[in-house]
């Protein structure tokens, strides 16, 4: 079976690795969505590019994100690229 162009969703993708990974997969044909914790669009994010505010934190967030990826999105490649940093003493 033919399937058309292929989605991708990649998040912690505002700037950094995940941005350069998103690009990379537009330019071979992917239709992309990246997610990011900020409510506003990245700048100079390319317009082609879907972006989906997300802070894994935050389980609204996190509900409206799941709800979107299910009904809307529903992506054939999925890269988990978003992180957190945290400060202090390794126990």
């Amino acid at each position: 079976m033919t399937r058309g162009k292929r989605t991708a969703l990649i998040t912690g993708a505002g700037k950094g690795i995940g941005a350069a990974i998103a690009a990379e997969l537009r330019a071979a044909g992917c239709a992309c969505t990246i997610t990011g914790r900020s409510a506003e669009r990245p700048e100079g994010l390319d317009g082609a590019i879907g972006y989906l505010p997300l802070d894994f934190l935050d389980p609204a967030s996190r509900a409206a994100a799941i709800g979107h990826v299910e009904t809307v999105l529903r992506p054939d490649i999925l890269i988990n690229n978003a992180g957190i940093n945290l400060k202090g003493a390794m126990t």
